[in-house]
């Protein structure tokens, strides 16, 4: 919005800025001056700001702005879900709704700055434990009367169609170089062999019951940090979360560790299928943020977005390998 940008460019006083302005409308005005600083810059989804010297103890809180639909989703398991789990979790400071009812603001304990990483053991295994306590957890339940967005088997195949239109309508692009075009069109090859094999997939991902997943649990999402000689982590940005198949989120853990826990819920799962699922995951956690490239894909400066798509490709082609699939 555009109030949110020429707030932040003319470094108007802090107490006018509108994340300081919906605090104050829940928890007063701070007692210091807050220091604002940018996470992510206002879209037309959300924005996300972090305010120093606002909360307890003059502790930094995070705001983030975002539509309604997605807000009251992300309360409900702030509220509803997080606290029931045997788990460290972050405090909730409350949300806001603007007046106009499309917008509002929620607001959460700072975690800090590092980042979950998948090549990290500790890191992954630590997840896998996380996970696998939301996932069997029966607090999960309560979000299903909210109508959350369906991702399971048919929400997957409908993105693995959006992604290869999205690369076949790259193709015209005079920008892509001859590499560019032959990475783009491996990954064709990659959904048709997925389309191929989609009734096993199916049957893979139907070996656990549906759950509620993360959605998007990857780094950029996921932050963990170190208290008292313990590792601790903390999944954020819940809007994308979704009722449905948790194979996407699970290409990022340890299974063994989700396993040795799942598996007292769900007596009948496999160490072997569950394995496959997480690797099946790995597929879809690389074709989904190919739907969301169709603008960069088709400007004229396509290095960064063919960086992505040369990624997505290497770990589709691994995932496929490990399946056996070969292209026809």
């Amino acid at each position: 919005m555009a109030e949110l940008a020429v707030c932040d460019r003319l470094h108007t006083s802090p107490l006018e800025h509108p994340a300081v302005r919906a605090w104050a409308k829940l928890h007063g005005l701070p007692g210091m001056l807050p220091r604002i600083e940018v996470l992510k810059p206002e879209n037309k989804k959300s924005a996300v700001y972090r305010l120093d010297r606002i909360g307890p103890s003059g502790s930094s809180v995070i705001a983030k702005r975002c539509k309604l639909g997605r807000l009251r989703v992300e309360r409900a398991i702030y509220e509803q879900v997080l606290p029931d789990l045997p788990l460290p979790r972050l405090r909730f400071y409350g949300s806001l709704e603007e007046p106009d009812a499309a917008y509002g603001w929620l607001f959460l304990e700072d975690a800090g700055d590092v980042r979950f990483s998948s090549g990290s053991a500790e890191d992954r295994a630590l997840s896998g434990r996380w996970l696998a306590m939301l996932h069997s957890s029966p607090a999960g339940e309560r979000v299903r009367t909210l109508s959350l967005p369906g991702r399971g088997v048919d929400f997957h195949r409908e993105m693995v169609v959006l992604a290869r239109d999205t690369i076949r309508n790259s193709l015209v692009n005079p920008a892509m170089s001859a590499d560019d075009l032959s990475v783009l069109n491996r990954i064709l090859f990659h959904c048709d062999d997925v389309a191929t094999h989609w009734t096993e997939i199916e049957e893979v991902c139907n070996v656990v019951p549906e759950v509620l997943v993360h959605g998007d649990f990857a780094a950029k999402n996921v932050r963990v940090r170190r208290r008292a000689g313990a590792l601790e982590i903390f999944p954020l940005d819940w809007d994308g979360a979704g009722w449905g198949v948790p194979a996407d989120d699970l290409s990022q853990v340890e299974t063994r560790v989700y396993w040795s826990i799942v598996r007292h819920s769900w007596p009948g799962l496999t160490s072997d299928a569950l394995n496959r699922l997480a690797n099946i995951g790995k597929i879809f956690w690389n074709l989904i943020p190919i739907t969301g490239e169709t603008e960069t894909l088709g400007s004229e400066w396509v290095a960064n977005v063919m960086r992505k798509m040369r990624a997505y490709e290497a770990g589709i082609a691994e995932a496929i390998a490990a399946e056996g699939w070969t292209h026809s």
